[in-house]
């Protein structure tokens, strides 16, 4: 029973920083933006930001 419960717990951790390290990952790609147009991965990368979306997004590529 034991072992099953650090699993069960290794498996969420290991959630949880990859989710972590792809919000990190989303800021510092917008940061990195140059900001002229097309806008598009500024947007993408703003609406990841402030969302939870950004998680997922960080791991994405749209360009500069």
């Amino acid at each position: 029973m034991k072992i099953e419960g650090c699993v069960i717990f290794g498996a969420y951790f290991a959630l949880i920083i990859g989710l972590v390290i792809g919000q990190i990952s989303c800021i510092v790609k917008l940061c990195s933006c140059d900001f002229e147009p097309s806008y598009k991965a500024e947007v993408i990368y703003t609406i990841g930001t402030f969302t939870p979306l950004g998680s997922v997004i960080g791991y994405m590529d749209f360009g500069k």
